[in-house]
């Protein structure tokens, strides 16, 4: 075993010619990465100036674009009790629309039905 450092003198010519194919593809490969840590950088502004000025401070002290986003949906997403309360008030809707609908026909038999069933559903 060599204590000494060895350098690029100390190589052959297909050992120099893989070192520097190696170090081509290292640079290559600082500049994609620093594309991309840019361009999330520039994301995580975007955000902040596109965000209402209420919801801003859910933004701060956040390391990349994805927590700001997450922090956000977990403020904005809307509760299963919100939800549950949505879809109870289109239902309902839907049922004065079609006990309105029946009325109009005329055949109290088949309003009286419907009216059960709805009873029976809801």
């Amino acid at each position: 075993m060599q204590d000494t450092p060895i350098g690029t003198i100390d190589l052959t010519d297909r050992e120099f010619k893989h070192y520097k194919m190696l170090q081509y593809k290292w640079t290559a490969e600082k500049k994609e990465y620093q594309k991309k840590k840019e361009a999330l950088m520039n994301l995580q502004t975007k955000i902040q100036e596109t965000v209402k000025q209420e919801l801003l401070v859910y933004t701060f002290k956040c390391d990349t674009a994805y927590n700001m986003l997450v922090r956000l949906k977990n403020r904005l997403a809307p509760t299963n009790i919100a939800c549950e309360h949505e879809v109870l008030l289109e239902w309902q809707k839907l049922q004065k629309a079609e006990r309105g609908r029946m009325l109009t026909i005329g055949s109290k038999s088949r309003t009286r039905s419907t009216r059960n069933a709805w009873r029976r559903i809801s």
